[in-house]
């Protein structure tokens, strides 16, 4: 994870993540190269990642695959970009998140599988009840494109 050097109200500066590529690069390299095993560690830690994020009431507000680097020496996974983000307790906050990052992956990696994700993430959270919100929240979005 990158330091916090400074904060306030208003800034959060963090320190720079050098030797790293997007999440979203390494799952091109990956799928481009035939790493199924890579991708699905990736999810895996993505999943903890997240789950870590969320377990202290930090919502990120827009989880892409361009909001992750992935470090060239270990590929560990590091959160970036949290401009957009706030702290909520709220189970359907922390829902919307997913889907944010649900539809991001459907979207430009879609034969990758987001359940491996989702079932690492459950397993890290230690309840379930943000996948049933993300259920009604799946929903919502499917009405919301339907109708346009």
């Amino acid at each position: 994870m990158p330091k916090v050097l400074y904060s306030d109200d208003r800034n959060i500066i963090l320190t720079r993540v050098d030797d790293s590529i997007s999440l979203s690069q390494h799952f091109i390299d990956c799928e481009k190269n035939k790493r199924s095993d890579s991708i699905e560690r990736a999810l895996i830690e993505l999943g903890e990642l997240v789950a870590e994020i969320h377990k202290i009431r930090l919502i990120h507000g827009d989880l892409t695959t361009s909001n992750f680097l992935v470090l060239q020496e270990n590929h560990s996974i590091v959160p970036i970009d949290f401009g957009l983000s706030y702290i909520s307790n709220s189970d359907e906050n922390r829902a919307v998140d997913l889907y944010v990052l649900e539809r991001a992956i459907q979207s430009t990696h879609p034969a990758i599988n987001f359940e491996v994700f989702l079932n690492s993430y459950q397993k890290s959270m230690g309840t379930d009840t943000i996948n049933k919100r993300l259920d009604q929240v799946r929903s919502r979005g499917r009405k919301r494109s339907m109708v346009g």
